[in-house]
C-alpha cells in the first residue's frame, strides 16, 4: 500500500495552487491519508482565511480521488476531521474497489494554464455541456454551479473587471512585493525548485519581459506607473482575458472553508475535461479574492480608491454572472489556444510515514 500511496500522490500534487505555492503536506498511517495546509506558503494579502489555499486542495483532492481509481481504490473524503488540528484539511481513507479507472486520470500529468491568447472561436453545445457534466460527479450540486459566458460584449466588460486588480497589484507596495518574490526568473533554478512562478509561464516576449523586470524594482516601478505602466497593463489583460471561447465562473452559497474545498474540487475535474478536449484553461481570480479581503473586514491594505474599483469591478462579474445571493469562488478564460512554451513543475510530495 505504500508503494501505491506514494503513486498516487505524485499524481495527485500535479493540481493548481496560486502562484504555484504548492501548500500542502502528508502524513500516511497504513491506508489513510491525511492532508495538511501549509498556511504561509500562498499570498498572505490575497489568500485572505486560506480560501485559495483550499480550492488547490480541493483540486489536490480531487486529483487522489481519480488516481485512486487506477489501483482500485475509492478515496472517501472526511473535510477538516479535528477542529483541534486547524491545517489539518482532509482524511483520506483507500478502501479496495472494483470502480473503473476515471476517464480523467490520463490528463491529471497534462493539464497546466495557458496564458496566450485565444482563438475566437465558440465551443459546441456538446463542449459545454461535457464540462458542466463534471460538475455534478463531486456529488456537491447544491454547493457548486458552473456559469459560461460567451457573448462577446459580456466578455469585454468581464475581461476589463478582471483585470482591474493587475493595475492595483502594479502600484500597492505590498502586493508588488508579493507578485515579485515569487517570480523565478531563470529556467535552470525552476527546473531545481520545482515551485514558484517561472516567467516562462507568462508568455511574455522579449520586450513585456524587460519591461517586467524593470518594474520588480519598486522604485523603478513607481516612476513607470507615472508614465502609465499598470494601466497599460490593465488595458492589454483586459484584451487578453476577453479572448477565447468564453469566461467562466465557478458559484458556491456562502464564504465557507468546506465550500472552497468543493469549488477547488470542481475546477479540478473541469479543468481536467477541458485538457480532455484540447482546450485551453486560463484561472483569473485575483479580483475575487482580494473582494472578499474587503468583505471579510481585512480590507485595511486597500486605500478607498482601490477599494470602490475592487468592489465596483466585482459587482459587474456578480451582474453579469448573475449571481444572485451567492458568491463567486473564482473566475477563467477557456477557449482554443497555441501550446503553452512553458509549464509550471511539481516538486516530490513531502509524506510522512506513520507506524
Amino acid at each position: 500500500m505504500k508503494e501505491t500511496i506514494e503513486k498516487i500522490l505524485t499524481l495527485a500534487i500535479n493540481a493548481p495552487s496560486g502562484d504555484n505555492s504548492q501548500p500542502w503536506r502528508f502524513e500516511v498511517k497504513d491506508n489513510i491519508i491525511f492532508v495538511f495546509n501549509l498556511p504561509k506558503s500562498d499570498n498572505p494579502i490575497l489568500n485572505i482565511n486560506q480560501r485559495g489555499s483550499y480550492i488547490g486542495h480541493g483540486g489536490l483532492l480531487e486529483n487522489i480521488s481519480i488516481a485512486a481509481t487506477k489501483f482500485q481504490l475509492q478515496a472517501q473524503l472526511e473535510l477538516f476531521p479535528d477542529e483541534r488540528q486547524k491545517d489539518l484539511v482532509a482524511k483520506v481513507v483507500l478502501c479496495d474497489s472494483h470502480v473503473e479507472t476515471d476517464a480523467l486520470f490520463p490528463y491529471l500529468s497534462q493539464r497546466h494554464t495557458n496564458r496566450r491568447k485565444y482563438k475566437n472561436i465558440k465551443m459546441t453545445l456538446e463542449q459545454t455541456n461535457a464540462l458542466k457534466q463534471e460538475i455534478i460527479k463531486i456529488g456537491q450540486e447544491n454547493k457548486v454551479r458552473l456559469i459560461f459566458i460567451d457573448d462577446d460584449e459580456k466578455k469585454k466588460l468581464i475581461g476589463r473587471a478582471m483585470s482591474s486588480i493587475e493595475e492595483i497589484i502594479l502600484q500597492h507596495k505590498d502586493l508588488h512585493a508579493l507578485l515579485f518574490k515569487d517570480i523565478i526568473w531563470s529556467k535552470k533554478v525552476f527546473a531545481k525548485l520545482k515551485k514558484g512562478f517561472y516567467i516562462g509561464t507568462m508568455e511574455f516576449n522579449l520586450m513585456q519581459k524587460f519591461v517586467f523586470f524593470l518594474a520588480s524594482n519598486w522604485q523603478r516601478a513607481i516612476w513607470l506607473n507615472k508614465l502609465g505602466l499598470a494601466k497599460m497593463v490593465a488595458k492589454e489583460d483586459a484584451k487578453l482575458y476577453s479572448s477565447g471561447a468564453a469566461v467562466g465562473a465557478i458559484i458556491i452559497p456562502e464564504d465557507t472553508q468546506e465550500n472552497f474545498i468543493f469549488a477547488g474540487r470542481a475546477m479540478e475535474r473541469v479543468w481536467l475535461k477541458a485538457t480532455a478536449l484540447g482546450l485551453a484553461f486560463h484561472p483569473v481570480s485575483a479580483l475575487c479574492f482580494a473582494r472578499l479581503r474587503i468583505v471579510a473586514g481585512s480590507g485595511d491594505v486597500f486605500d478607498n480608491a482601490q477599494t470602490d474599483k475592487i468592489l465596483s469591478n466585482y459587482q459587474v462579474l456578480h451582474d453579469l454572472f448573475n449571481v444572485g445571493n451567492n458568491l463567486i469562488a473564482m473566475s477563467f478564460r477557456i477557449g482554443f489556444a497555441p501550446p503553452v512554451r512553458a509549464k509550471a513543475l511539481k516538486s516530490q510530495p513531502d509524506v510522512k510515514f506513520i507506524n
